[in-house]
């Protein structure tokens, strides 16, 4: 029972830092250039990721609105500005602002912001599925 009790922890003391580096905002990610390789392959990762989900939301918003400019159609204008809102800026504004939680304005400040953004996006894309 005592092996199992320390496999475990030891188990557990090498999956901690990869958890400390995912609750990061990626800025702070991209960043870090120490630690171990699986560290700066995770880095890596969580890196390209969120620059992909930024590549794609304004891909998908400059899609939609070259549409609503050839059609004039307002639930087009809503639905890609509202994906860039929940997607892109939601995202941005966390980077922006994750220094700021260095200066002392408190992590809730950020989540407030980002989440903001991502209720006002979710309104637009409601709207843009429901308007008659």
């Amino acid at each position: 029972m005592m092996t199992e009790t320390l496999s475990t922890t030891a188990a557990l003391s090498h999956v901690e830092p990869l958890v400390r580096l995912a609750r990061q905002s990626p800025s702070a990610v991209a960043l870090q250039l120490g630690g171990s390789t699986a560290e700066r392959a995770f880095g890596l990762a969580l890196l390209a990721a969120f620059l992909a989900s930024l590549a794609l939301s304004l891909f998908v918003s400059l899609r939609v609105l070259r549409g609503y400019r050839r059609s004039g159609q307002r639930r087009l204008l809503l639905f890609g500005v509202g994906v860039l809102c929940i997607v892109f800026l939601s995202k941005v504004t966390s980077v922006v602002l994750s220094p700021a939680v260095g200066l002392g304005l408190g992590i809730g400040v950020t989540s407030v912001v980002a989440t903001g953004w991502r209720i006002v996006g979710a309104v637009l894309v409601l709207n843009a599925i429901y308007d008659r």
